[in-house]
């Protein structure tokens, strides 16, 4: 009974895993490059998720990492463009 309410419980973090996944890759969105090499299965996601978050416990929502990384973007940009 508790291997099949854990089994349960991990199918359904795998589900929202996905679905926040799937709505931030593809076409030119700029988080799509962090989910290379899991974008096939939820098994494989939810793997990369658990190794690595432990111990990680960030406070920085999407649209903070977002912001981070489109100023890295732009400054690489400006850098390699003068």
């Amino acid at each position: 009974m508790l291997k099949k309410k854990l089994n349960d419980e991990a199918n359904s973090i795998k589900d929202k895993l996905w679905k926040i996944k799937t709505s931030h890759t593809g076409e030119d969105r700029i988080l799509d490059y962090c989910f290379e090499g899991v974008k096939s299965s939820k098994d494989k996601l939810f793997e990369k998720i658990k190794d690595i978050t432990k111990g990680n416990q960030s406070t920085r929502s999407i649209d903070d990492l977002k912001k981070e990384l489109s100023k890295i973007g732009e400054n690489t940009q400006e850098k390699y463009h003068k």
